[in-house]
């Protein structure tokens, strides 16, 4: 038998990603590889201004595909909704895990839903798609930005600084606080980011790593991750924009749907294209192209 080989995994710091981390770590042990984490600060790690106020994208990312770039690591774990849609040079994602929940939660403090929230009551997001989707059910609310990381914003909703916020179902379950849910919002209500709940393994393409990486990949999560990122890239959408998209998987095929609205949610332009497992990027692009035929192109901005 072989020496058993040794990959590090660059990831972020928090809590979450380390979980996340360790998740794939569990994966690539499977298939005989020994795994070393690489803890790395990312650009949105230490500047805990508004998302949209940092400006730039990759924010969670970049700092990630550096260290794989540089030789400091092997592979980088991401959420898949935090990794823009054009790599660097030399990289690729060589595997995805099987996808938890996409959709989205609320937490209110009251412990009442969306809708029963008082007029005024602040919600918080840092997600200007989360944003315009609670504006369009509830105008009556204000949207308010928060940041920091998923138990930090808990307790600001708990010490009353918010009335509620709306955050990823899938962080909460990996952080067993699914308990605190208030309601779950199915995607029709508010469409989930491209490749939320989904988690990603990113390494050098060609590199001596690729092909074993790609044996934990989950095939339908690639597929439906992959039509997803594929739709925003079409789109140019800027950072600001708020677009939802998914992808599943439909009686043998795939099925992406997509939804881009107004930042104040008045407005909302939806398509969606059927496809088979070797045409997620034909699909994203035929969604795409139809959004921006109807007009989506307004609420791209940004």
């Amino acid at each position: 038998m072989g020496e058993t080989r040794t990959i590090r995994l660059a990831t972020r710091k928090s809590e979450l990603a380390l979980i996340q981390a360790h998740m794939a770590a569990e994966a690539l042990s499977s298939v005989g590889l020994r795994c070393e984490l690489v803890e790395v600060t990312t650009q949105g790690d230490r500047d805990r201004r508004a998302l949209t106020e940092i400006g730039g994208r990759g924010v969670f990312t970049k700092a990630l595909e550096e260290a794989v770039l540089d030789g400091r690591a092997d592979a980088a774990v991401h959420s898949a909704k935090d990794l823009p849609t054009d790599l660097p040079t030399g990289l690729v994602i060589a595997a995805a895990l099987p996808r938890e929940d996409p959709r989205d939660a609320l937490v209110s403090r009251a412990g009442v839903p969306l809708a029963d929230l008082p007029a005024g009551a602040s919600v918080g997001t840092s997600s200007g798609r989360r944003a315009a989707a609670i504006l369009r059910l509830c105008p009556h609310l204000t949207v308010r930005p928060i940041r920091g990381n998923v138990p930090s914003r808990l307790r600001k909703v708990e010490s009353g600084e918010y009335a509620a916020a709306v955050l990823a179902v899938a962080g909460l379950k990996r952080l067993g606080m699914e308990n605190s849910i208030t309601e779950v919002f199915e995607s029709d209500i508010m469409p989930a980011a491209a490749g939320q709940g989904a988690l990603v393994i990113e390494t050098m393409r060609g590199g001596g790593f690729e092909g074993a990486v790609s044996h934990v990949s989950d095939d339908a999560t690639l597929v439906c991750v992959s039509a997803e990122r594929a739709v925003l890239r079409a789109l140019g959408a800027g950072c600001r924009a708020a677009v939802g998209v998914m992808a599943v998987a439909v009686d043998g095929a795939f099925m992406v749907r997509a939804e881009v609205l107004s930042a104040d949610g008045a407005k909302c332009w939806r398509a969606e294209a059927c496809f088979e497992a070797g045409g997620a990027e034909a699909a994203g692009v035929d969604v795409a192209r139809a959004l921006l035929s109807e007009g989506a192109g307004e609420a791209l901005k940004g």
